[in-house]
């Protein structure tokens, strides 16, 4: 029988063991899909941008019902099926296959991939309210970041000085999802999960945001910001893309694309270190500032972000403002994971985490679709300068709005 401070030290070590394992295998696959698709599979930035729209698309009907289904019938159970289908199914896209082929595949295997990354973060918000773990969600979601740097740097690596075809993010893929599942299958109980009597239906997802307008505004809010976000999120691979190619003239094909995935790598890994802070010091910083002041501060360091990723001519130095990534995601996610957990019931956790990730990835659809548009028409640069200034018009018109709301007694 363990002590109680036995149990919260080896819980907590599952929990960052998967985390770190579960991100490496994401990160290796996803930091480098887009070049994949553009440097092996020849796809155009409309048809790039068109399959990292459908991507997040299917989200708005697959991750509620996927919460629902979870706070129904246990998140244990349903991860563990989930991550076993994932690990199998995304080799899949070592088919060459036409733009089609890709555009369905990435509807087949999102549809099952996408809820478990949100999965993960309820199992930390629960594991940290339980009396006997001292440990901060951002404390154990810290090794998600660390996860990803490492891989997003090893992938590079393989790409570059092993000089393996993009190909090989599939199947480094496969092997870290294979010992995630080992992991969350010895050491994630059901003991303690709290399931909802609610059935899954879109009623339940109705009542939720309706009977809640808080909730709402803050998902709405989200949702606008991840639109002019987009360029910075996985797109960022088609940005150095384009700028390698601007910087390396005299690179041959087969050179320009080990330097891309080379810098592509390095520039996730930095930017994923950068997250380590921000999360381990995330709730003092929250506690500190106050939430919303935090989101505030983290839209305006995403707008300084990518009015100077439009300015530069110069990869090296784009990696360097990749730096800022700790704030603009790694604090925000940590300030706006809690955010919505504390405006949830206990019962009904999965489903409030899944409907932000919903409506995070309707704006990352829409944005990405501007993103492929942009890359053809007027460059990445060009319309990140543009999404710089919509961002700080977000800013200003999200402070009138609570301000507005909190002088009437709406807030």
């Amino acid at each position: 029988m363990l002590t109680e401070h036995q149990y919260s030290t080896k819980s907590v070590r599952a929990i960052k063991l998967l985390y770190f394992l579960l991100y490496v295998g994401m990160a290796a696959w996803s930091t480098q899909f887009y070049a994949f698709l553009e440097r092996d599979r020849a796809l155009t930035g409309v048809q790039i941008g068109f399959i990292a729209a459908v991507q997040q698309v299917n989200n708005l009907i697959v991750l509620p019902i996927w919460g629902m289904i979870c706070d129904r019938y246990g998140k244990r159970r349903i991860f563990l099926v989930l991550l076993a289908i994932a690990a199998l199914l995304i080799e899949g896209f070592l088919y060459t296959g036409s733009f089609w082929f890709y555009l369905g595949f990435i509807i087949l295997f999102t549809s099952l991939y996408n809820p478990l990354a949100a999965l993960v973060d309820t199992f930390a918000l629960e594991k940290n309210n339980q009396s006997v773990v001292h440990s901060s969600y951002g404390a154990m979601r810290l090794w998600a970041s660390f996860g990803w740097a490492v891989s997003s740097f090893g992938t590079g690596f393989l790409i570059k000085q092993l000089g393996l075809s993009f190909g090989v993010i599939f199947p480094v893929t496969t092997i870290f999802f294979v010992l995630s599942w080992i992991v969350a299958f010895f050491s994630i109980s059901k003991k303690h999960e709290v399931k909802t009597s609610k059935s899954p239906s879109f009623r339940t997802l109705f009542e939720l945001l309706l009977n809640n307008k808080k909730l709402l505004l803050f998902f709405l809010f989200c949702f606008v910001y991840y639109i002019f976000n987009a360029p910075i999120l996985n797109m960022i691979n088609i940005y150095y893309s384009e700028i390698c190619a601007k910087y390396y003239p005299e690179l041959s094909e087969v050179d320009l694309n080990a330097r891309i995935g080379f810098i592509v790598g390095l520039a996730f890994a930095l930017q994923s270190f950068c997250e380590l802070p921000f999360m381990l010091y995330a709730n003092k910083i929250v506690e500190r500032f106050g939430t919303k002041k935090v989101i505030f501060f983290t839209l305006f360091v995403a707008a300084l972000r990518m009015f100077l990723y439009g300015m530069s001519s110069n990869p090296w130095f784009s990696v360097v403002v990749g730096s800022l990534h700790g704030v603009t995601l790694g604090l925000f996610w940590a300030a706006a994971i809690g955010y919505v957990h504390s405006l949830v019931p206990v019962d009904q956790c999965s489903t409030g985490q899944m409907l932000f990730n919903t409506f995070l990835a309707l704006g990352t659809c829409l944005g990405n679709l501007v993103t492929g548009t942009m890359k053809d028409t007027i460059s990445l640069q060009s319309g990140m300068q543009m999404n710089a200034l919509l961002i700080v018009l977000l800013i200003l018109g999200g402070i009138l709005v609570n301000r507005y709301l909190k002088f009437n007694g709406k807030m």
